[in-house]
């Protein structure tokens, strides 16, 4: 073999290893662009169904809140009525224990 023949092989050789590198990187740029429409289109859709599944909890939890409210607006009244029931109990005691040590001290 030559000496041109040599150089013409290598440079083949070259020529094809250079093509071969262009065509796996045009595929790889390819199916990055498709992964990443895919994922896009994905993302989108968790998107969508995130939001719908948080306003579903949110309203929810303003129907559980105003329960809880009115719930709390109902014990409140009720503490109340028992307040002023031992307040007006403690009054009475008070006139009665008064009304012992006024007997005992008279006599």
């Amino acid at each position: 073999m030559t000496d041109a023949q040599t150089w013409a092989i290598i440079g083949a050789v070259v020529a094809l290893m250079a093509t071969m590198i262009t065509l796996v990187l045009r595929i790889v740029h390819a199916d990055l662009g498709a992964l990443r429409a895919d994922l896009g289109a994905e993302m989108g859709t968790l998107r969508a169904d995130l939001g719908a599944d948080l306003g579903a909890l949110r309203a929810d939890l303003g129907a559980e809140m105003g329960t809880l409210r009115a719930d709390i607006g109902t014990l409140r009244a009720e503490v109340g009525g028992q307040i002023a029931v031992l307040g007006s109990r403690i009054d009475h005691l008070d006139r009665d224990v008064q009304t012992v040590v006024n007997r005992l001290m008279d006599g």
